[in-house]
């Protein structure tokens, strides 16, 4: 009788200790990746280079606008290299649009445009 109440909390304990020691695996893996994904966030935050505008042309090749300082310069980018088409001056681009989507999108905005697309049968609003 006692062996077996015995065998029983001893299962519970095997239970108890394998559930915690899933909880501590899952904590440590929770911390290490929020500081993988502040370290990478600050090496790749500068104010010097910024992506104002990508363009997909196939599925391996876009044309960007990108600000390097002062300067705005349209490249091409591949799979393989990167190349600088032209330089362009601000007064060329239309910078108000990107200004204004700057801002974070929260998720009651999108599903109150998703479903403004779903009642207009499936067509966007063109901006």
């Amino acid at each position: 009788m006692y062996a077996c109440l015995l065998a029983g909390w001893e299962n519970i304990g095997q239970l108890l200790t394998v559930l915690l020691i899933f909880i501590l695996v899952l904590a440590l893996t929770y911390f290490t990746t929020r500081f993988a994904a502040s370290a990478v966030k600050q090496r790749q935050s500068c104010h010097n280079f910024e992506i104002i505008e990508t363009f997909q042309l196939t599925q391996n090749k876009y044309m960007a606008v990108v600000r390097c300082g002062k300067k705005y310069l349209a490249i091409a980018v591949t799979k393989d290299s990167v190349t600088r088409l032209c330089e362009l001056d601000e007064s060329e681009l239309d910078l108000t649009e990107i200004q204004e989507t700057s801002g974070k999108l929260e998720f009651k905005d999108f599903m109150d445009q998703a479903k403004k697309v779903l009642k207009k049968g499936g067509k966007r609003d063109e901006r």
